[in-house]
């Protein structure tokens, strides 16, 4: 293999480890992003976290880490330590799932990516409180998509999960959450659930609370009837559709107060376009390289094609031998008998 050819091997070599490294997400940016809206939760004997949802001071986490029998005090710790009491504004037994409101403005808050596009193997991340450790950041894969407990249906994550991590965000590379982190298995390791984003964003909407989604990804409120469709009379101009009320739909992010109304295309996505890129010019060069190796004739061809000057000139025939001059016997005296 020529000089050239092995360069642009190595370089390709480079490129492939390259891209791998590109294409697997990185959540410390992520983690970053997130973090401020993360708070940890204590009620009584119990601790727990969430998430803020709202600037105006909405907090949600699992009903059953603020559920003490009797009245107990309710303090949500945001990430500069500061302590605020809390109250409990709205909550679900069946999804144990609940809202807390405490007393401040302009707080920062998550925004939602729906739950529904996810794939098993994808990279996820776990924020919580793990036995007490505040912001504590966990990282897995979804092992599955719709695993069915006792009626109701979670996603199965690989990420560590421990005491105090209920009702922290389980998020994407992009740093939007697609899940709440709610239990693990019993007698078992890195076998945790989270309850899915859709089901969090659709008690959120029940409830007529504001939130922060990625633009198109919010879901269909879950009690919104489904009217049949009637079809209009012959000749009768049909009817524009009703527009929707507010609370009927979740709020996009170009809302006022519902985040930056722009959505932002991933670091993943951005880093596999660069790649993507660099790859076609590398193809490129070795392509014309090829080619250019092909047209150029290798020295044993040219020594066989008759030298690197060109074709060699064929070779002069010898002259001719000069013909023997015949023996002159005009002073031979030949004597005849």
């Amino acid at each position: 293999m020529s000089r050239p050819h092995w360069l642009l091997g190595v370089v390709c070599c480079a490129t492939l480890l390259l891209g791998a490294a590109m294409c697997s997400a990185d959540f410390s940016q992520a983690f970053k992003q997130i973090d401020p809206a993360v708070v940890t939760i204590t009620a009584g004997e119990k601790s727990g976290s969430g998430f803020i949802v709202s600037a105006d001071g909405h907090v949600v986490t699992n009903r059953h880490v603020v559920e003490e029998d009797g009245d107990v005090q309710i303090v949500v710790k945001l990430q500069n330590d500061e302590e605020v009491e809390a109250a409990i504004a709205h909550s679900s037994i069946e999804r144990d799932l609940c809202v807390l409101k405490i007393e401040r403005a302009n707080l920062p808050v998550v925004q939602f990516a729906s739950s529904d596009k996810l794939e098993s193997g994808q990279e996820i991340a776990a924020i919580g409180a793990p036995l007490g450790l505040e912001h504590s950041v966990t990282r897995g894969v979804i092992s599955a998509l719709a695993r069915e407990i006792e009626g109701k249906t979670y996603i199965q994550l690989d990420a560590a999960l421990n005491e105090g991590n209920s009702g922290g965000p389980v998020i994407n590379e992009d740093a939007q959450v697609i899940g709440m982190a709610v239990m693990v298995a019993e007698e078992a390791e890195n076998v945790g659930f989270a309850i899915p984003s859709v089901a969090v964003m659709q008690f959120l909407q029940a409830n007529g609370l504001n939130f922060n989604v990625a633009l198109g990804e919010a879901p269909a409120p879950p009690s919104a009837p489904v009217e049949p469709e009637i079809e209009a009379a012959e000749g009768e101009a049909e009817e524009p559709a009703p527009e929707p009320t507010p609370g009927e739909v979740a709020p996009r992010p170009e809302a006022a107060g519902a985040g930056t109304g722009q959505p932002q295309m991933g670091a993943s996505w951005l880093g596999l376009v660069i790649l993507i890129s660099f790859v076609v010019a590398l193809l490129t060069a070795l392509v014309v390289s090829l080619i250019l190796a092909r047209r150029t004739p290798t020295p044993a061809a040219q020594v066989a094609a008759g030298g690197p000057t060109g074709p060699a000139t064929p070779a002069a025939p010898p002259p001719p031998a000069p013909e023997e001059p015949e023996d002159d016997l005009s002073d031979i005296d030949i004597d005849l008998h």
